[in-house]
């Protein structure tokens, strides 16, 4: 058992002594004792983790007493309580980093925070038991032994690669080892984790505490924890995430809910801001609060932009008051002969010109008017029937010239629509 598990048992036993008493019996402990030891735990402003972790240790104690027969029922069944971790997230960028490493002291701090922040390593049991003949130098690997999981088969070690940033500090630590060396960081820190406490007895806050104060930088929570999830979420952004999680040595479910932050370089880059910009900007301190002149700077900018905005909704409402103002002041322009390219249009298509199935009568004269043709009555047809057949019977009288009368016209006979049924 490790001795921070330990540590946390005996936390949780002295909580339960205090509450219940030394000498109270098993059996006299009732539900109702649970949900009032639950209450108190509460009222005494511990954090909700904390609170869970010692019902988790009253459950395990009166289960284990029920498994002996001691007991029928154990009364800290169904207590629990969510934990629910604030957000300590921190994300420590590369020139933070290059800040802190000018700020170390000797190059075994400036060893700690790289194998931390480029490395991932926990700190500090995997960075204070890293051997220099964990180091494969021609192969670019290093083993790192984990003492946190050790006790999970297959997960004592892992490999990490050698990064860039890794191999510069730890050729310097190497120059400056002493001779005989077996740990890479000073071995007088590994053995202050010698003691009952183990890895809690070494005291790494409060020196890493002034070399931020000394840096010019604000402390944040999680001071170690922050740089290895740092490095996370970097490699993400490069690596599949099986392989980062495979050298970091934890599962994607925990990087998800533990390690992978959301940075400002991802919201400069969906705002679609430079490289160049960006830097030009960290360069002038506007990404620092605490700079007057980035404030001044982002006061005047506001001004612009309100002063701007108002001009242009005077623009708009004295347009809409007086329609002929933009008439009398601009030309007409044709919008199909405009030049949009580079303005924030898209370019112009040449279209062929087509003929349109209806069409569009124009503005300036007014719309042709068409009389509406009536269909031709019913009756017409029966009407030139008998009229034909009237002009029929007159060519049947006799010729004119043996009775005297005047010839009639020569005209056509037209056949009778009944003729072609």
């Amino acid at each position: 058992m490790k001795p921070a598990t330990k540590e946390v048992w005996r936390q949780g036993e002295k909580g339960m002594v205090d509450f219940l008493g030394a000498n109270a019996a098993l059996r006299d402990v009732t539900p109702g004792d649970a949900d009032r030891y639950k209450l108190h735990m509460i009222g005494s402003k511990l954090a909700p983790m904390t609170i869970r972790k010692r019902l988790q240790f009253a459950t395990m104690v009166f289960r284990a007493a029920v498994r002996q027969r001691l007991i029928v029922d154990s009364p800290f069944t169904g207590v629990t309580m969510k934990g629910t971790m604030p957000n300590r997230e921190r994300f420590v960028t590369q020139d933070e980093t290059r800040r802190l490493l000018i700020a170390c002291p000797n190059h075994h701090w400036r060893a700690v925070i790289s194998l931390a922040r480029y490395g991932g390593l926990r700190c500090p049991s995997e960075v204070l038991s890293l051997r220099w003949e964990d180091i494969d130098w021609a192969g670019g690997k290093i083993l790192v032994t984990s003492p946190k999981t050790e006790h999970h088969p297959g997960k004592g070690t892992r490999r990490i690669p050698l990064f860039p940033e890794l191999k510069a500090v730890l050729d310097e630590a190497l120059k400056l080892a002493e001779k005989g060396a077996v740990y890479v960081v000073d071995e007088s820190m590994r053995k202050a984790c010698q003691g009952p406490g183990g890895w809690m007895n070494v005291n790494l806050r409060t020196t890493f505490l002034k070399i931020i104060k000394r840096a010019g930088l604000a402390p944040w929570e999680r001071l170690f924890h922050n740089l290895r999830s740092s490095r996370q979420t970097e490699l993400a952004e490069t690596f599949p995430a099986h392989v980062v999680c495979d050298w970091l040595g934890n599962s994607e479910a925990v990087a998800m809910k533990h390690y992978l932050q959301t940075t400002d370089d991802h919201f400069s880059r969906a705002a679609g801001e430079s490289p160049k910009a960006k830097q030009s900007r960290a360069a002038d301190g506007d990404d620092d609060p605490a700079n007057p002149k980035a404030d001044a700077r982002s006061k005047a900018k506001q001004k612009a932009k309100q002063s701007g905005a108002a001009k242009a909704r005077s623009d708009s409402h004295r347009e809409r008051a007086n329609p002929g103002i933009a008439d009398r002041n601009e030309p007409r322009r044709n919008p199909a002969n405009t030049q949009t390219d580079g303005v924030g249009f898209e370019p112009t298509n040449d279209f062929r010109r087509c003929r349109f199935s209806r069409p569009v009568h124009s503005t300036a004269l007014p719309p042709i008017q068409t009389a509406a043709v009536s269909p031709p009555p019913r009756a017409s047809v029966a009407r030139a029937c008998r009229r034909s057949c009237r002009r029929r019977s007159l060519a049947s009288l006799p010729s004119p010239s043996a009775g005297g009368l005047d010839p009639p016209p020569e005209y056509p006979l037209p056949r009778c629509p009944r003729d072609r049924l």
